[in-house]
C-alpha cells in the first residue's frame, strides 16, 4: 500500500514537471524563418540562371546563413551559401546545361533551424535559341526617352537587325519567341539599330507627355524574330501650367485680375494668385497677393498702383515643382470720371434733420515712416494684428498688405512702414496742448491722453476743433475737402432716426470675406440688391456679398461699408527699443442703452459678448450721458457666435478704435 502511493506520488510529480515546462512556454518562442523564391526576378540563360529570394519573416532571431539548393530535376542537389545582409538575396548559378530542367528552393537560418522556400523549377534556354535582354529605360520625359537592350547570343543563328520597339498597348509577339510574355513586336513603332551580337540604345522621341509605354529590344535572326523581356515606363506630366485671363474694373489705385490653373503638373497646388508691377515679368519677389487655392479659376482685387504708369500683372501658381506664371497682362491705372468728389463714396446720409454728409472710401489708414496718411483702397480693407492670417470664431483677419507683407497694428512706431488703422481720440497730431499724439508716441499715464488743450477741454470743439483728423494732416488720396470724424449724436440718428423712402437704413454683412456693416444711402432703391433683415441686429452671415458684387452694384448706388476691425488695447510694452501697444479685443455689458467696457482678452470659446470692431465719434456727450476726462463715446460692432450687433459705447481715448471721416454737403 505504501509503494502504491509512493508510485502515485511520482506520477504527480511527473506530470507536474510536464506540466511546469510546457505550461511555462514563452508565447514569442523563436521560429525558422519563413523565406519566399522571388519567381519574378528569376533570369535564365544558356548555361546561367540568377536566383533571388527574400526573408519574409526572421522567426524572432538573428539570421545566421542563407544560400539556394539546386540540381537537375531528379538529380543531386548542391547547397550554394550566400551573405547575409538585407532581407533579399540573390545567386548567379552558372555551368547550367542548355534546354535542361532544374529546380531550386532557398533557405534561411537561426538558432531555432532552417526555414525553406517552396519548390521552384526552371528551363534553361536552348542554345539553338538567340538571346536577347531589354536592360533599362532611362532619361524619361514627357515627349523622350532611352531605352537599352543587348543581343548576348545568335544561338547559332545570324542576327540581321536589332534594336528596340514600342507600344502603348502589350501585344503579343510574332515569330518564335522563348517567352509567353506579351510584348510589343515589329508590327509596332520601332528602332533598328544595326545587325550582330552586342548592346545598343536609342532615344525615342515621338512620345506623348503622360502616357504609359511597353517596350522591348528585339532581333530578327535567321529563323525569326527573338524578343527581350517587356519593360514598363510611363512618360512625365507636363509641368504646371497657369493662365492669366483678365484684368478689368480698372482705377486710379487698384484692379481686377483673373487667373486659371490650366494644369497642376500632378502635384497638389499650394498656392496661386497674382504677382504686378511697372517692370516686365513681374515675380513673387516683387508685389503679389494671394488668393483662394481650393479653386483653378480665382480673381482678385489688389492695390499698390502707380497712377498713369504701365503695369503688368501675371498669375502664378506653386506646386513642389516650383512656381508657374501666365502670360503677362498690361493695364495703366487711371480714375474713371466720377460724379462725386474724390476720396468720396455716392452716397449721401443724413445725420440731422437738415444735414447730408459723403463718406470717405474707406478708413482711414496711417504709414509712421512716411508720415502719410490715406483713406483704403477698397471699403472692407482693414489692417488687423499681429498674427492674424486667418480667421478665430467670428472675427476678421486683416486684408491689408505692403510690398508684400501683412500690415500690423501692434507695430505702432516711428519707423514702421506698413499701415495701422486703429488710433486713439482724436489724433491728428496737431499741436494743440495735449502732450500725447497717437498713433506714434506712448505714455504709461493714462490722463496724458484725456486732454486736448488745458485740463477739463472735453471736446474737441473751439479752438481745440483742430486736433481732429483731416484738418492739419493731409489725406493723400483725400481731395481737398475737409473731413471730419462723426459725432456720437450723428451715428445715433443714422441709425436710429434717419428716414428714407425705403425704409432702410443699415444691414449687417460679409463683404468680400469681412465681417461688418452696411449703411444705406437716403435714396437707396430696395430694388437695387435683395439684402435680408435690414435694420435689425442678426448674424453677419444673413448678407453674404462678395467683391465684385459690392464693387458693381451696391457701392456705385452709394453703400457704405463699416468693416468690424477690432480695436488695439490701450496699454504698451516695450521691447528692444521700440514700443508696441497690444490688439485685441473687450468684452462688452449693456446698460441703459449705453456698453460698458471691462478688459478681456478674445477667445474664440468664449460665448460672451465681445467687441469685433469700433469707431470713434467726436463726442464726449451723448444726451445726458458723459464719457468722462479720460473717455469718448464710440460706435461699437459686437459680436457673440456670428449674431452681430451695434451700440454707442465709451471707450478709453488712448485705445486704437477705426476711423471713419465724414464730408459736409
Amino acid at each position: 500500500m505504501k509503494r502504491n502511493s509512493t508510485i502515485v506520488m511520482a506520477t504527480v510529480f511527473f506530470l507536474s514537471v510536464v506540466f511546469f515546462v510546457t505550461g511555462c512556454k514563452k508565447p514569442n518562442e523563436t521560429k525558422v524563418p519563413v523565406v519566399t523564391v522571388l519567381e519574378q526576378s528569376v533570369v535564365v540563360g544558356y548555361y546561367t540562371a540568377l536566383l533571388c529570394a527574400e526573408v519574409t519573416d526572421d522567426g524572432g532571431a538573428l539570421i545566421k546563413e542563407r544560400g539556394f539548393c539546386y540540381g537537375k530535376v531528379g538529380g543531386p542537389i548542391d547547397t550554394l551559401l550566400c551573405e547575409v545582409g538585407s532581407s533579399s538575396f540573390s545567386i548567379q548559378l552558372t555551368g547550367l546545361s542548355p534546354l535542361t530542367a532544374y529546380t531550386c528552393e532557398a533557405f534561411a537560418s537561426n538558432e531555432a533551424g532552417r526555414g525553406y522556400s517552396e519548390k521552384f523549377n526552371f528551363t534553361t534556354v536552348s542554345d539553338t535559341i538567340p538571346l536577347v535582354d531589354t536592360y533599362v529605360v532611362k532619361d524619361v520625359t514627357q515627349y523622350s526617352a532611352v531605352p537599352s537592350g543587348q543581343v548576348l547570343s545568335g544561338g547559332g543563328q545570324e542576327v540581321m537587325e536589332r534594336g528596340i520597339c514600342y507600344s502603348t498597348e502589350p501585344r503579343p509577339n510574332i515569330g518564335i519567341c522563348y517567352s509567353t510574355e506579351p510584348r510589343p513586336n515589329i508590327e509596332s513603332p520601332h528602332v533598328a539599330l544595326g545587325s550582330g551580337i552586342g548592346p545598343f540604345e536609342c532615344q525615342l522621341t515621338d512620345l506623348q507627355p503622360d502616357t504609359r509605354y511597353y517596350v522591348c529590344a528585339y532581333a530578327v535572326c535567321t529563323k525569326g524574330v527573338y524578343y527581350g523581356d517587356q519593360l514598363v515606363f510611363d512618360t512625365k506630366m507636363l509641368p504646371m501650367a497657369v493662365r492669366t485671363i483678365s484684368v478689368s474694373d480698372v482705377t486710379g489705385s487698384r484692379v481686377k485680375a483673373a487667373g486659371e490653373v490650366i494644369r497642376d503638373g500632378g502635384y497638389e497646388v499650394k498656392e496661386c494668385g497674382f504677382c504686378w508691377g511697372v517692370g516686365h515679368n513681374p515675380t513673387i519677389d516683387g508685389l503679389h497677393m494671394k488668393v483662394d487655392v481650393r479653386k483653378c479659376t480665382f480673381e482678385s482685387y489688389f492695390s499698390g498702383l502707380e497712377k498713369g504708369q504701365t503695369h503688368y500683372v501675371r498669375a502664378y501658381a506653386i506646386n513642389e515643382e516650383g512656381v508657374a506664371y501666365g502670360d503677362e497682362l498690361e493695364f495703366v491705372p487711371d480714375d474713371p470720371f466720377m460724379p462725386w468728389p474724390e476720396g468720396t463714396l455716392p452716397g449721401l446720409f443724413s445725420v440731422s434733420e437738415d444735414h447730408q454728409v459723403r463718406f470717405s472710401q474707406g478708413n482711414l489708414q496711417y504709414c509712421a515712416d512716411y508720415n502719410v496718411w490715406r483713406f483704403a483702397e477698397d471699403q472692407w480693407d482693414f489692417v488687423g494684428g499681429s498674427g492674424w492670417d486667418y480667421e478665430l470664431g467670428d472675427v476678421n483677419f486683416g486684408t491689408v498688405y505692403k510690398d508684400g507683407a501683412k500690415c500690423d497694428n501692434t507695430k505702432v512706431n516711428y519707423y514702421y512702414d506698413g499701415w495701422i488703422d486703429l488710433f486713439g481720440w482724436g489724433t491728428s497730431g496737431w499741436n494743440n496742448g495735449n502732450v500725447y499724439y497717437h498713433p506714434c508716441d506712448y505714455t504709461s499715464y493714462v490722463p496724458d491722453c484725456s486732454f486736448y488743450g488745458p485740463r477739463g477741454n472735453f471736446d474737441l470743439t473751439g479752438e481745440y476743433a483742430h486736433a481732429d483728423w483731416g484738418v492739419h494732416n493731409t489725406i493723400s488720396n483725400g481731395g481737398s475737402r475737409q473731413w471730419r470724424t462723426p459725432s456720437a449724436e450723428e451715428f445715433s440718428y443714422l441709425l436710429g432716426e434717419r428716414v428714407t423712402p425705403s425704409g432702410m437704413r443699415f444691414a449687417m454683412a460679409v463683404v468680400a470675406g469681412v465681417r461688418g456693416m452696411i449703411l444705406l444711402p437716403d435714396d437707396w432703391d430696395a430694388s437695387t440688391y435683395p439684402l435680408g433683415s435690414v435694420n435689425m441686429f442678426t448674424y453677419y452671415f444673413e448678407n453674404k456679398i462678395t467683391a465684385g458684387e459690392w464693387l458693381d452694384v451696391l457701392e456705385p448706388a452709394g453703400a457704405v461699408f463699416l468693416p468690424a476691425a477690432g480695436q488695439r488695447y490701450q496699454f504698451a510694452w516695450y521691447d528692444g527699443g521700440i514700443w508696441y501697444d497690444l490688439y485685441g479685443h473687450y468684452g462688452a455689458f449693456t446698460s441703459g442703452g449705453i456698453a460698458y467696457w471691462y478688459d478681456h482678452w478674445y477667445d474664440p470659446t468664449i460665448t460672451s459678448s465681445y467687441t469685433s470692431g469700433s469707431y470713434w465719434t467726436v463726442s464726449q456727450f451723448l444726451g445726458d450721458e458723459v464719457a468722462g476726462v479720460d473717455n469718448a463715446f464710440e460706435l461699437d460692432i459686437c459680436s457673440m457666435d456670428n449674431f452681430a450687433y451695434v451700440v454707442m459705447g465709451i471707450g478709453k481715448r488712448c485705445a486704437g478704435n477705426s476711423v471713419r471721416l465724414i464730408s459736409d454737403e
